[in-house]
């Protein structure tokens, strides 16, 4: 995660060296994993549209490199992390993007359309201890995993946002495993963020 914190500040920092910049943006967002029925909750087995949520703080900083282009870089990250069911394990999402960003405007509005790489990381701690859960028959004890698990993936980020400063909507597309048909997957993320200035 340090790394990653890193990499956006460096951004940040030395694109502000070339050009005014548009400014800081926060905010907050849903994000949904996996989705497009790539996964289930449901006994049948079926698909859903949406799949596991998180809840991300959001951070972007807007940088102009002509009057309707832009680089955008943004920082995700679950401040606090997603319990897994029966509380086994909690799932933290750290997300790094660095979109180009082409902006158009009409009605005192602007409108944004923006992609490019991103890097996102699944931080897994597991609780530890044991758990009583069903073996078919009757109920047994089962250890708990207590370690932690980290992934990391390179993801392709679309997606298009409406500005009225100082508010920012925008809903985004991550798509992991985009060489893949097999372990393609869709995220769906939807912000809000408040303009805090240059």
């Amino acid at each position: 995660m340090k790394n990653l914190v890193v990499v956006f500040l460096l951004v940040v920092l030395t694109s502000s060296a070339f050009a005014s910049s548009e400014g800081f943006y926060a905010g907050a967002g849903l994000y949904a994993q996996n989705s497009l029925s790539k996964t289930t909750k449901s006994d049948d087995g079926s698909g859903s549209v949406f799949g596991s949520y998180y809840f991300p703080l959001v951070a972007r900083y807007v940088h102009d490199l002509s009057s309707d282009w832009s680089i955008a870089p943004a920082l995700f990250y679950t401040l606090l992390g997603r319990s897994s069911g029966g509380g086994t394990a909690t799932t933290t999402f750290i997300h790094l993007s660095i979109p180009a960003m082409f902006r158009t405007s009409g009605a005192g509005r602007e409108f944004e359309f923006f992609g490019g790489p991103g890097i996102s990381m699944y931080q897994i701690k597991g609780a530890g201890g044991t758990k009583q859960l069903s073996n078919g028959t009757g109920t047994s004890t089962f250890a708990v995993g207590g370690g932690d698990s980290t992934s990391k993936l390179v993801t392709l980020d679309l997606g298009a946002a409406w500005l009225e400063d100082p508010h920012r909507i925008s809903f985004e597309i991550f798509v992991e495993g985009l060489g893949s048909a097999e372990k393609r997957t869709f995220n769906l993320l939807a912000t809000y963020m408040y303009h805090l200035g240059g």
